[in-house]
């Protein structure tokens, strides 16, 4: 029984601000004496994610406050004691003793590191490979399984989750907020040195394979790198794409099948690794967590058939004579059933009834481009005003297709959770089509 990693955040209750450092900050500007106070360093998440500094200068005479007033045109450092470690960084100062730090913003050079320290927000519990065990103050033992390990390429990544990380979600989904869940730890498999560049390409790969596997942005948040002798060498503080876990339209990823995530993780890296398709890859995997979200239905719609597009493009370059002809192909080379469902898109199969001509043009391929046409191209509106399940119904299902042509892509051959179906996920769940005809 192990005990978990020690992070540098805390787990703490749900918010809109997540603290990353709480303790005295030295300003320094150009033409200005340094000065001390206390302050805090915070990930603040509301419109967008930004990472902010600021002090407390409630009590402090006009002549303090003054020294934290921002000089225009003049460069300003913030340095701070962080574990250890003097740390500095070049920080916008936006408003009276406070402001934000530049976007991409690291400590430390290209130094070799024994491991990387970081936390991800927001992510739901992974399949535990072995327990956990803390106790508190008064003695008490929490014992969870909680710890997931994987080698990857030569890297060694083991992630803890918070003992009460099912509960601390709920209540972050209730109330549309954000919420320290996990700690990784990133190192060589075979214990060897390594720069933070190359650790933090397998973080920012895996905060991409994590958001698309769960249809939203979850987030690594302050890496931090330990050098040979066990002290802060590096640190990263810029934000990452991140969503609360309230926005989500369906996941793919079947949580009760635990056994598929280590196949997943292995196909999304391997073709992440081939650079002919990474950048396609890329725009298809934002793309589909963006039709995930909460956006208007009529841009989840758009979005999905764009990308659906980009990967007919990549696969087949320029051949097919229209949009949907690429579709059925990009969708029947995956083994994938194009007829329309009655039972679950009942809005969808009456819509092509109505307004599809030829009866072989009447499935899921021809319904959605259709319908993204109106949408983009509006001859007139009454199509699209029949029913509000209508749109829904054809988001849901161009996004089904999008998951599938992107795990078909990556040679994924676990299973996966249907969107479309409206009622219980373990009926929903079942093996992607090609994996028989391919194994």
């Amino acid at each position: 029984m192990d005990r978990p990693l020690e992070g540098l955040i805390p787990f703490v209750d749900p918010s809109d601000t997540i603290v990353l450092f709480d303790g005295v900050l030295d300003l320094r500007q150009a033409h200005g004496a340094a000065v001390s106070g206390p302050g805090r360093i915070v990930l603040q998440r509301r419109a967008s994610s930004v990472i902010r500094w600021g002090v407390d200068l409630g009590g402090e005479d006009d002549e303090v406050r003054l020294d934290w007033a921002l000089r225009v045109g003049e460069p300003t450092t913030l340095s701070f004691d962080f574990h250890g470690t003097r740390t500095e960084l070049d920080v916008h100062h936006g408003y009276l003793g406070g402001g934000t730090l530049l976007r991409g913003m690291r400590f430390g050079g290209e130094r070799p590191l024994r491991d990387v320290i970081t936390h991800w927000v927001n992510l739901v519990p992974l399949p535990g490979s072995s327990d956990l065990e803390s106790r508190a103050s008064d003695q008490t033992r929490t014992v969870w399984r909680g710890r997931w390990e994987m080698d990857i390429e030569g890297w060694s990544l083991t992630i803890d989750e918070r003992s009460d990380v099912r509960a601390a979600l709920q209540v972050a989904t209730r109330e549309q907020q954000h919420v320290v869940t996990h700690v990784m730890r990133v190192a060589r498999r075979d214990g060897a040195s390594f720069f933070a560049a190359d650790a933090m390409d397998v973080v920012e790969r895996l905060h991409v394979a994590f958001s698309f596997m769960l249809g939203r942005w979850v987030a690594p948040v302050l890496s931090v790198g330990h050098d040979e002798s066990r002290r802060v060498g590096w640190s990263e503080w810029a934000p990452f794409l991140l969503d609360s876990p309230s926005i989500s339209h369906g996941r793919w990823w079947a949580e009760h099948r635990p056994q598929d995530l280590s196949t997943y993780l292995e196909a999304f890296l391997a073709a992440w690794a081939d650079a002919d398709v990474r950048d396609s890859l890329s725009y298809a995997l934002h793309a589909s967590v963006a039709a995930s979200g909460t956006g208007y239905t009529e841009q989840r719609l758009q979005t999905a058939v764009s990308a659906l597009g980009r990967l007919h493009w990549l696969q087949y370059g320029h051949e097919g004579s229209s949009v949907t002809d690429g579709l059925r192909r990009l969708l029947h080379d995956a083994r994938v059933d194009t007829s329309i469902d009655a039972a679950r898109q009942p809005e969808l199969a009456a819509y092509a009834e109505r307004h599809i001509a030829k009866p072989e043009w009447r499935d899921g391929p021809g319904v959605v481009v259709q319908l993204r046409n109106e949408v983009t191209h509006p001859k007139h509106s009454d199509p699209l005003l029949e029913s509000p399940r209508l749109l829904p119904e054809a988001s849901r299902l161009a996004s089904r297709y999008l998951d599938l042509a992107l795990l078909r892509l990556m040679g994924y051959t676990g299973s996966t959770v249907d969107r479309t179906f409206l009622t219980s996920v373990f009926s929903a769940t079942g093996p992607v089509p090609w994996a028989t005809v391919d194994s």
